[in-house]
C-alpha cells in the first residue's frame, strides 16, 4: 500500500516523570504519584492522585493532529457501540483538544521554555503541547484511568479468553464500520471515519503497523535482525505477501483499531473488558484486525486451536453484523499473521537499536519472535483449513460433508408425513448440567448414559417425567429439504432414530461425582459419542487418507483416522470395512459394534503426515472440569461430520460472558460471592454444580433448608402453577394449609396468626410496625452485630458494621442499641457475661423510660447469625424478653436465618434458649429460596394492626408461595431434617474442635446444629481478627470444592450453615478440605501475604 520510506524508526520523546507529574497537575488538575508505562514510540504515564487517576500520553513529535482527530472519532464510535474504551479528559485550561473534520492547524507559536505547556488554537482545533528536553514539540493528552490489568498479565491465555479477544476485535470492526456494510476497498464504510483516516494518512508518514505496509517494513528493517533470523524472516514474509496480494482485491477495507491484543485489552476491577491504545487506528483490511489478535494469541499459547478460538469469536460477530467472513479473507488470514510476526520481530530489534533504554521493547522481544516462529512452523494449507473451520466454513472451499452416519435421504424426507420427525435422523442426547433427563438425582445413577441412549434408540420421544426434547439432527446436505418440517420434539409416533449422539464439549452431569474429594473425575467431553444399532454403517464425511489403528475396545474394533489438509477425524471403536488408503466422501469405512463409538478431531501440522508415518496417539476422550474446551489434539468434530448439530459452547467462555452480563445488570451495589465465581446452574441436596462439570459442597446456603432441587417442592409448585397463582385476597385452600402446619411447630399457643410476606426484610419491617401499633410507641431496641434486612425499618435496626457500614451516621433516633450478648469477644466475657448483659439491657430500658420514650419492642436474632452463629449466654434471652414485656414492649424473634429446625435442638432458636416471643419472623428456609416469608404473632397484635389499616402483600401468601411453604415443612418433618441437623451438627462441631486443637488460627467455634461459625484470629489472647486469612481460606476452599463465606462485622468468621440435608460423609469432606487449607495458611510467614493466593500455592481452575 505504500512505497519504501525511512520513517519507520521513531524513538520515544524525551519526557521524564517530573515533567509528566507537573503537566498532569497544570493541565488536568490531577496531582499524584507517577508510574511510567511501556510504549514503543510514545510516552505514557499513570498519574495516581488521592481522588482520581489518569493516563497522561505524550505523542511522538511526528504524529500529526489529524491522527489524534481520528482517534477521537474512533473513541466516539466505539463508545456509541458499547465497546468500552477510556474517554479523553478535558484539559482544565482549554476547550476540547480537537473538533470535527476538516482540521485546520494554526501556525506554531514561538519557542517556549523546555517542559512548559502551551495551547495553540484556531476555529476548529485546540492542541495541548509540551516541549521535550531535546526541544521537540509534542502533543499531550489525558485519558480516564481504568483500574485493572491488561490481559497479558494473566498467567496464561485460555481458549475462552482467546474467543473473547476475537469477539472484541469483531465488535470493534463492526462499530468502526458504522451501519454500512463492509464491502470492497473502493467503497467507504463510514464517511466520517474514512475522511479522518485519509487525512491522517496524508499528513503522517505511513504506519509500520498497517499490514499493507508489512513487506516494505520488513525488507527495510530486516538488517537489524541477527543474521540467523534475517533470511528466514525475509523469505517467509515474501511468500506470505504474495498470498495476500493474490486476493487483495477481494478484501474489505475500513478503519480498524489495528492492535487488539492482550496488551491493549484490560480487565477492569468489575471484570469488564476495555479496549485501550488507539495509536495504530487507521485504514486497513478488515481481516487485518483479526490477524493481529490471532497472532498475539498464537504467540502466547503456541496453539492453533486457541488461534482458531479468536477466529471463531471474530467470525461470530461478523455474522451478527450481517457481514460474514469470506473465503478470500480466510485465505489471507494466515499470511497476514506471518507478516504480523515478522513486522513485530524487525520492529523490536530496530527499536532497541535507536532507543536502547526502551525496556518495554526489550521485554517483548521473545514474545514477538515467538509469534513469527509459531506462525511459520505450521504448514499454510493446514493453518488455512483450521481457520476456515473456525470461521464456520468447510476446511476446503466448495466442500460439502457427507453424513458420517446416514440418516434419511432427501426422498425419505419429502415422503415423511407433515409433523413427523425425519425418518432415521440421529437424536441428540443431552447430558449437560441443566439436562432435564438427569433431574431428580438421575445423574448419579450408574450406567445412566447408556440406558438413556438405548431408550432413544428404541424409539421413545421422552424419558420419564420432565425429560428434554429430542433434538432432530439432519444431514447438512438435506437441510434445505427438511426446512419446512415442524420444529420441536419428535412426537411419540415418530420414526426411530438410527443413531444417538452426545455432543463434543459438553460438561456431562452424568460424569460429575457427588463427593468433592473424588479423584480423576473427567466430565468434559472432548469427543462426540455415538450410539447406534450394531451393523450401522459409518461413512467418510470427506475425501482423504484412511488409516486403520488397533482399537482399545472389542477385539474386532479399530480406530479409524481420516486426514485431509491436516484435518484429522478419528473414529474410535469401529469395525473397519475399508482398507487403508484413499477414500471418497460417502464411502463406507466401518460398522458400529456393540459399544458406542467416539468421534474426535485433531490437527496434524503437516498435511502429508498420514503418508509419512504413524498417527499421533489418541487424546483422552474426556477431561477434567477445568480442562481446555479445545486443544490441538482435541477439537470439535461437529462441523465435519455432515450433521447440523448445534455445538455446545465452551462453558468457560459462557461463564465469563454471564459474569459480564451480571455485573452490567446489577451494578456495583449488589453483593455476590467470589471475585471470579463459578457459574452455578444446578443444585442437588447439599451440592451445587457448576457448568464446567464440578460439584461443590454448599456450606453457606441456609436459604435452601431442605436441599437444592427437592422433587417434592418442585412438583407441588409446578402443579400449582398449572392451576392458579394469584394474590392472597382470593379464597383458596393453600394458605390455610400452610399456616396450620407452621403454627403446629410454634410452642407458644398464644401465637395463632400468620401474616404472609415476600421476604425476611419485609417480615421484620412488618414486625416493627406491629410492635409500634400494638404498644402506641415508636422506639425499638436492637442488639449490635445484627442483620435484619434492607427495607427502611429493617435496615435501621441492622447494626452490623459490615452489612450497614453507614448505620452510625444514618440511624434514626427511634432505634436504641444494646451490646450483642457475645461472651467470646464482647464487653462481658466468661461465665458472668449473661447477667452483665441482662443488667445492661435493663439499664437501657430504664434510661428510655426516664426520658419518656419507652420502647415498643426489642428485635434480635435468637442466635446472632451474621455475627457467625453467636449463642447468647444461658438465661440471657428469656430475661431480656421478660424485661421488655415488663416495660410494656414486645419481644420480636428474628428467626429468618436460624429457624425451621436448623439449630437441631428446637424448631426455633428462641425456643431452644427457653424464651417466649411475642412476634416471630420467618423467611429464607420457609420457601427454600422461593419468595416466602411470614410474621407469626397473636390475634391481639394483628387486631391492633387492622385498626390502623388492612395489610396486603401482592405475592405474599399467593397459592404457589403457600404450596412451597407447606412443602418445606412437610419435607423437614418427613425426612427428619431437624434431627439430621442435630446429629450432623454435633459431629461437625466435634471435628471442628479437633481442628482447633491443631490450628491456632481457629479462635473458637460458635453455634450449634447446622448453624455454626468458625472464628479465625491472629492471636488467641488479643483476639485480633484474621480477616485476610478468612478471605483467603474461602477462596482456597472453593479450589477444593467447598463453598464457604466469611461473616461478622470483622469478616473473620467462616459461616457454616449448609442445607439441612448435609450428611456425615459430607461433613467429613468439609473438615478434610478445611484442614488442608488451614495447613497451607500456616505455611505463610506473614498473614498479610495470604491475600494473594498465588503466593502460597498454585491454584488450578
Amino acid at each position: 500500500m505504500t512505497a519504501p520510506n525511512n520513517h519507520w524508526l521513531l524513538a520515544r520523546p524525551s519526557i521524564d516523570a517530573v515533567t509528566a507529574q507537573r503537566l498532569a497537575a497544570e493541565l488536568f488538575g490531577i496531582d499524584g504519584a507517577v508510574t511510567e508505562l511501556g510504549s514503543q514510540q510514545d510516552r505514557n504515564f499513570r498519574i495516581a492522585g488521592e481522588d482520581a487517576a489518569m493516563l497522561l500520553k505524550f505523542d511522538h513529535p511526528d504524529a500529526p493532529v489529524e491522527r489524534r482527530l481520528l482517534q477521537r472519532l474512533v473513541i466516539d464510535a466505539l463508545t456509541e457501540a458499547g465497546v468500552q474504551t477510556p474517554r479523553l479528559l478535558q484539559a482544565v485550561a482549554t476547550g476540547p483538544e480537537m473538533a470535527t473534520a476538516p482540521v485546520r492547524l494554526a501556525a506554531e507559536s514561538a519557542a517556549v521554555a523546555s517542559g512548559h505547556a502551551e495551547h495553540t488554537d484556531d476555529s476548529t482545533v485546540a492542541v495541548t503541547t509540551a516541549v521535550t528536553a531535546d526541544g521537540l514539540t509534542v502533543a499531550v493528552r489525558g485519558f480516564a484511568w481504568i483500574e485493572g490489568e491488561a490481559l497479558e498479565s494473566e498467567p496464561r491465555t485460555s481458549g475462552a479468553r482467546a474467543e473473547q479477544l476475537g469477539r472484541i476485535a469483531g465488535r470493534t470492526v463492526a462499530a468502526l464500520a458504522g451501519n454500512a456494510e463492509c464491502e470492497a476497498p473502493a467503497r467507504p464504510v463510514s464517511s466520517a471515519l474514512n475522511a479522518a483516516a485519509n487525512a491522517a494518512a496524508t499528513a503522517a508518514a505511513p504506519s509500520q503497523w498497517e499490514l499493507g505496509n508489512a513487506l516494505t517494513v520488513i525488507e527495510e528493517l530486516a538488517h537489524y535482525l541477527p543474521a540467523n533470523k534475517r533470511e528466514i524472516c525475509l523469505a517467509a514474509a515474501r511468500v506470505a505477501a504474495a498470498e495476500v496480494t493474490a486476493v487483495e482485491a477481494e478484501l474489505p477495507t475500513q478503519v480498524i483499531h489495528g492492535d487488539i491484543t492482550t496488551d491493549n485489552v484490560m480487565r477492569a476491577a468489575d471484570g469488564g473488558l476495555w479496549v485501550i491504545d488507539l495509536g495504530d487506528a487507521g485504514l486497513s483490511w478488515r481481516i487485518a484486525e483479526l490477524a493481529v489478535t490471532a497472532a498475539d494469541v498464537l504467540g502466547r499459547t503456541g496453539s492453533l486451536a486457541h488461534a482458531g478460538r479468536a477466529v471463531r469469536g471474530f467470525a461470530d460477530e461478523m455474522r451478527r453484523a450481517g457481514t460474514p467472513l469470506s473465503g478470500a479473507e480466510c485465505h489471507a488470514l494466515w499470511p497476514l499473521i506471518v507478516l504480523r510476526g515478522a513486522t513485530l520481530a524487525v520492529s523490536g530489534w530496530s527499536q532497541l537499536d535507536i532507543d536502547p533504554g526502551n525496556d518495554y521493547a526489550r521485554e517483548r522481544m521473545d514474545h514477538e519472535w515467538r509469534v513469527f516462529a509459531e506462525a511459520t512452523a505450521i504448514d499454510p494449507a493446514v493453518a488455512e483449513a483450521q481457520m476456515r473451520l473456525a470461521a464456520g466454513l468447510s476446511h476446503r472451499a466448495g466442500l460439502s460433508y457427507a453424513p458420517l452416519v446416514t440418516g434419511a435421504t432427501v426422498a425419505e424426507v419429502l415422503a415423511a408425513p407433515a409433523g413427523l420427525a425425519v425418518p432415521g435422523a440421529p437424536a441428540v442426547l443431552d447430558l449437560g448440567i441443566d439436562s432435564e433427563w438427569l433431574d431428580r438425582g438421575a445423574w448419579l445413577e450408574s450406567g445412566i448414559e447408556a440406558r438413556l441412549a438405548a431408550t432413544l434408540l428404541a424409539g421413545a420421544s421422552s424419558v420419564a417425567r420432565g425429560s428434554a426434547k429430542l433434538e432432530a439432527v439432519t444431514p447438512a446436505a438435506d437441510a434445505a429439504a427438511v426446512a419446512t418440517l415442524a420444529n420441536g420434539a419428535a412426537p411419540a409416533n415418530s420414526a426411530t432414530p438410527k443413531a444417538v449422539v452426545a455432543r463434543f464439549g459438553e460438561a456431562r452431569l452424568s460424569r460429575v461425582p457427588a463427593r468433592i474429594g473424588a479423584a480423576d473425575a473427567e466430565p468434559r467431553a472432548r469427543c462426540i459419542e455415538l450410539w447406534a444399532h450394531p451393523g450401522t454403517e459409518i461413512r467418510a464425511p470427506f475425501a482423504g487418507e484412511l488409516t486403520v489403528l488397533p482399537g482399545s475396545g472389542a477385539l474386532d474394533d479399530a480406530d479409524l483416522e481420516l486426514i485431509d489438509a491436516g484435518v484429522v477425524l478419528r473414529m474410535a471403536g469401529v469395525a473397519p470395512t475399508a482398507a487403508p488408503g484413499r477414500v471418497r466422501a460417502g464411502d463406507v469405512v466401518g460398522l458400529v459394534g456393540e459399544s458406542s463409538i467416539r468421534i474426535m478431531r485433531r490437527i496434524e501440522r503437516s498435511p502429508d503426515a498420514a503418508a509419512s508415518g504413524p498417527a499421533a496417539p489418541e487424546a483422552a476422550p474426556f477431561a477434567p472440569f477445568d480442562a481446555e474446551y479445545e486443544s490441538d489434539d482435541a477439537l470439535d468434530p461437529s462441523p465435519i461430520c455432515g450433521w447440523e448439530i448445534t455445538s455446545v459452547a465452551d462453558p468457560e467462555f459462557e461463564r465469563l460472558t454471564e459474569q459480564d452480563r451480571r455485573n452490567h445488570a446489577l451494578g456495583g451495589a449488589a453483593e455476590r460471592f467470589y471475585t471470579d465465581p463459578p457459574r452455578i446452574e444446578r443444585g442437588w441436596r447439599s451440592l451445587l454444580v457448576e457448568t464446567r462439570g464440578r460439584a461443590y459442597l454448599d456450606m453457606v446456603n441456609n436459604v435452601t433448608a431442605i436441599g437444592h432441587s427437592h422433587p417434592v417442592l418442585a412438583d407441588r409448585v409446578g402443579r400449582q402453577l398449572h392451576l392458579l397463582n394469584t394474590n392472597s385476597r382470593f379464597l383458596y385452600r393453600a394458605y390455610a394449609d400452610f399456616t396450620e402446619k407452621l403454627l403446629a411447630h410454634v410452642a407458644n399457643p398464644e401465637l395463632d396468626v400468620v401474616i404472609p410476606v415476600n421476604s425476611g426484610s419485609e417480615a421484620v419491617d412488618l414486625a416493627i410496625r406491629m410492635a409500634r401499633v400494638a404498644t402506641g410507641r415508636a422506639g425499638i431496641v436492637a442488639a449490635r452485630e445484627g442483620y435484619h434486612g434492607w427495607t427502611m425499618a429493617s435496615d435501621a435496626v441492622t447494626t452490623s458494621a459490615f452489612d450497614n457500614p453507614g448505620a452510625a451516621g444514618s440511624r434514626p433516633d427511634w432505634v436504641h442499641i444494646v451490646d450483642a450478648p457475645n461472651s467470646y469477644r464482647g464487653p462481658h466475657r466468661g461465665t458472668a457475661a449473661g447477667p452483665a448483659y441482662v443488667a445492661d439491657f435493663a439499664a437501657k430500658l430504664a434510661e428510655l423510660e426516664a426520658v419518656g420514650t419507652p420502647a415498643a419492642g426489642f428485635v434480635c436474632e435468637p442466635v446472632i447469625g451474621n455475627a457467625g452463629g453467636i449463642i447468647p449466654p444461658a438465661g440471657y434471652l428469656p430475661a431480656v424478653y421478660d424485661a421488655i414485656r415488663a416495660h410494656g414492649g414486645l419481644a420480636i424473634a428474628d428467626e429468618v436465618q436460624v429457624g425451621y429446625g436448623r439449630l437441631g435442638h428446637a424448631y426455633f432458636g428462641h425456643e431452644m434458649l427457653g424464651a417466649r416471643a411475642d412476634i416471630i419472623t420467618v423467611a429464607k428456609a420457609a420457601g427454600n429460596a422461593y419468595p416466602v416469608g411470614a410474621v407469626i404473632t397473636s390475634r391481639a397484635v394483628v387486631d391492633a394492626l387492622a385498626r390502623e389499616g388492612m395489610f396486603f402483600s401482592s405475592a405474599g401468601g399467593a397459592p404457589a408461595s403457600a404450596i412451597a411453604a407447606t412443602a418445606v415443612i412437610d419435607v423437614i418433618d418427613a425426612e427428619d431434617l431437624q434431627g439430621n441437623a442435630l446429629r450432623v451438627g454435633a459431629h461437625l462441631r466435634e471435628r471442628l474442635i479437633e481442628l482447633a486443637a491443631r490450628h491456632d488460627l481457629i479462635g473458637t467455634v460458635h453455634g450449634t446444629g447446622l448453624y455454626q461459625g468458625i472464628e479465625l484470629v491472629q492471636d488467641r489472647v488479643t483476639l485480633e481478627p484474621a480477616r485476610a486469612a478468612a478471605e483467603w481460606v474461602c477462596e482456597r476452599m472453593l479450589h477444593y470444592g467447598v463453598i464457604v463465606q466469611p461473616a461478622s462485622e470483622r469478616q473473620n468468621v467462616l459461616k457454616v450453615k449448609p442445607p439441612m440435608t448435609l450428611s456425615i460423609d459430607e461433613a467429613d469432606d468439609f473438615i478434610a478440605a478445611l484442614d488442608t487449607v488451614l495447613t497451607e495458611v500456616a505455611e505463610v510467614t506473614e498473614v498479610a501475604e495470604v491475600t494473594e493466593v498465588a503466593e502460597v500455592t498454585e491454584v488450578a481452575g
